[in-house]
């Protein structure tokens, strides 16, 4: 389909004419040339008003071209980093592949979109995807910027590449069919220092015992001679 007025007004950024087309019934996911929606068309031309206009009236982020692409593709494409930031806030697949398999890093790489890479590097996309075929099949982005000298686009990815903290390990599970493993040092250390401290609470015991018998011996000796010398005194109630 050739572009109708509401592709045209898309490229303008004009919002008055948008309106006047979506309130004769326009589909706003009317595609165009090469399978292009205003919405895209907006977002080409760098037309950020008309771009949020357009979300505003439901138009769908991730409808894609006739090749693949989505509009948060070409926005990073073209170095459009507003538009980009503003279309991932609205829910845009960050590592949604377009033509030859190519996410929004890898566009922003191959253009040098150093704020777009940027960009895309701190919303956490995945920097290991590879191009599916093409020129640049089984590149990934990185690839892409070594090979057209883009140094600091290149060093950038480096840095995200390596600098990422390694997983967390799993948490241990109990296998009830898995044989006891033998006690490491750290295992037999432990089980002494709660050894001795068993000993020492049952020596503490002991004492305590021994103190209490003492006591109550010393008492009861106490009274058997108080009867025996004083035998007139009555020690009932």
């Amino acid at each position: 389909m050739s572009w109708q007025p509401i592709h045209k007004a898309a490229i303008k950024g004009d919002i008055l004419a948008l309106q006047a087309e979506l309130s004769k019934g326009v589909n706003v996911d009317l595609a165009g040339e090469l399978g292009f929606t205003a919405l895209f068309n907006a977002v080409n031309c760098g037309e950020l008003e008309a771009v949020k206009f357009l979300v505003e009236q439901k138009a769908t982020i991730d409808k894609a071209t006739d090749s693949g692409e989505t509009a948060v593709h070409w926005a990073c494409y073209e170095g459009h980093v507003e538009i980009a930031a503003f279309l991932l806030d609205k829910g845009a697949d960050i590592n949604k592949r377009g033509y030859h398999g190519w996410t929004c890093l890898m566009s922003a790489s191959s253009q040098n979109k150093l704020k777009c890479v940027k960009l895309l590097l701190s919303r956490k996309a995945d920097i290991t995807v590879k191009a599916t075929d093409g020129h640049h099949q089984a590149k990934s982005a990185l690839d892409i910027a070594k090979e057209k000298k883009f140094d600091e686009i290149a060093n950038l990815l480096l840095f995200a590449s390596t600098a990422a903290p390694p997983p967390a390990p799993p948490a241990p599970r109990f296998d009830p069919e898995q044989p006891a493993r033998a006690p490491s040092v750290a295992d037999k250390a432990d089980s002494k220092c709660s050894e001795k401290q068993v000993k020492n609470n049952s020596s503490s015991e002991s004492r305590s015992f021994v103190r209490l018998f003492f006591i109550r011996f010393t008492s009861c000796l106490w009274l058997t001679r108080s009867l025996l010398l004083f035998p007139s005194h009555s020690y009932t109630n």
